[in-house]
This record gives C-alpha cells, sequence and structure tokens, in this order.
C-alpha cells in the first residue's frame, strides 16, 4: 500500500477498504449507462447552445495559432537580422547625404520607390536626384 508521490495508479486494496469502510458498492454496467444517459440528458442543451454559436475571429486565431506563433517568431528572428545586416558599419558606403536626400525625397514623394529600394539594398551610390523645390 506504498504511494509514491504523483503515482496516480489505483490501489485495489486500498479502494476495496474504502467501500467496504463506507457501503458501497461497484458500479455495475447498467448503472454507468444511466449515468451516462443522465448525464447526456443535462448536457445537451448546452452543448447546442455551443454548437449553435456563430465563431468569432478569436476561435479562428486560436486554430491557426499553433502556425502562426513560430512563422511569427521565425519573422521577427529574420527582421532583427536584417536590421543588423542593414546598419553594420561596413554596410554604410553610401555617404549620409545621399540618405538625408533620400529620406527628403521619401517625405515630400519627390523620389520613385523603385530608386529608394535601389538605394536600400545595393553597396554603390545610386544617384538621386534632389527633390524639387516647390513653387
Amino acid at each position: 500500500m506504498k504511494q509514491i508521490h504523483g503515482d496516480v495508479t489505483p490501489d485495489r486494496r486500498m479502494a476495496d477498504a474504502i467501500r467496504a469502510a463506507t457501503g458501497a458498492r461497484r458500479s455495475s454496467q447498467a448503472d454507468l449507462d444511466a449515468l451516462q444517459g443522465r448525464i447526456m440528458t443535462a448536457a445537451t442543451p448546452y452543448m447546442d447552445a455551443r454548437l449553435s454559436m456563430r465563431p468569432s475571429w478569436l476561435d479562428y486565431a486560436a486554430a491557426w495559432s499553433r502556425t502562426i506563433v513560430p512563422v511569427g517568431l521565425a519573422t521577427a528572428v529574420v527582421a532583427a537580422s536584417c536590421l543588423v545586416w542593414l546598419t553594420s558599419s561596413a554596410r554604410r558606403s553610401t555617404p549620409s547625404n545621399v540618405e538625408h536626400v533620400a529620406m527628403l525625397g521619401a517625405a515630400t514623394n519627390s523620389v520613385s520607390s523603385g530608386d529608394l529600394i535601389d538605394l536600400a539594398v545595393s553597396d554603390v551610390e545610386v544617384p538621386l536626384s534632389a527633390p524639387a523645390a516647390r513653387r
């Protein structure tokens, strides 16, 4: 009758001793079937209400969580790696005035997005015209 902490296996001798002391009897299959019928009868309205509920966006997100969480973490790692790679000192071969002109051109919408992408991904200086003065 020795029980080890965390052991969940039933001890038959202990169960028989408790039944003998309390006068409880073993459940027959008919008793178990009747219990199942009572449980199902009582649970049917709750289950019907739950099944008739319209799923929300949270249910959709919960269904995809096992896939989306690892993809999101991988995306974050890749984005962080790209930021470190792009901001490294070896990568800064373009003069800062070109970057300032590019940022000013992006803010005023006078430089094409293709030129900005070329500046961001190239090692060589991409000639960008200065933003035209507004009249």
